[in-house]
């Protein structure tokens, strides 16, 4: 299937990079509700950069704090940037996809949905909760169980992304897979409720 907007649809890889403005990312945002072809993009590359990213943290926090390793650090950063964008190019430019589907979907109505961010699919053990925001929401309420429905932990948020405290994260062990779901609330009692994500925790 095409992109129904290729314009909008070439600004995925600096998307998934952190490189776009406020301005670019709504307008991604608003794009891939619509775009089942980026939707399905998006999903592929998200465990991608999240575990090359997640590695290059791991290693910065190990390394002696110095002046010559920050350096050596900063040409690893820009080093594992590049690697990644040639990964997006290849994956991106060719638009060539195997059959697999997303597992859930991402998407609601337009008006009033939340989008969950991360974690999705293989990660590592997460730190916090990021969803799309909800305009008119005024809390947010989180809940993490297994695939069994044995419940893990509830929380409250008044905006994303939520901070997982430590005693939730000892909780989620080493390939084991979860379950997560957030529900938003407005000062008039109205509900949205997002899909329901699944996240496989691989360290």
């Amino acid at each position: 299937m095409p992109c129904t907007d290729p314009e909008t649809g070439q600004l995925i890889g600096s998307y998934e990079l952190g490189l776009l403005s406020a301005e670019e990312r709504s307008r991604f945002d608003t794009h891939v509700m619509r775009c089942d072809h980026c939707f399905q993009d998006l999903y592929r590359t998200t465990p991608l950069i999240t575990r090359m990213t997640a590695r290059e943290t791991a290693t910065r926090g190990r390394s002696i704090v110095a002046a010559s390793a920050g350096r050596r650090r900063w040409w690893v950063w820009t080093a594992l940037v590049a690697t990644a964008a040639a990964v997006l190019l290849i994956v991106y430019v060719p638009r060539t996809f195997g059959p697999s589907e997303p597992q859930e979907r991402l998407r609601g109505v337009e008006e009033g949905s939340i989008v969950l961010y991360a974690p999705i699919g293989e990660v590592p053990r997460p730190s916090e909760l990021d969803w799309k925001i909800v305009p008119p929401a005024t809390s947010y309420s989180i809940a993490i169980t297994t695939p069994e429905g044995d419940l893990i932990w509830t929380g409250t948020a008044q905006a994303p992304p939520m901070e997982l405290p430590e005693h939730v994260r000892a909780k989620l062990k080493p390939r084991g897979s979860y379950i997560w779901q957030v529900e938003a609330l407005d000062e008039d009692g109205q509900t949205w409720i997002s899909p329901r994500m699944t996240f496989t925790v691989w360290d």
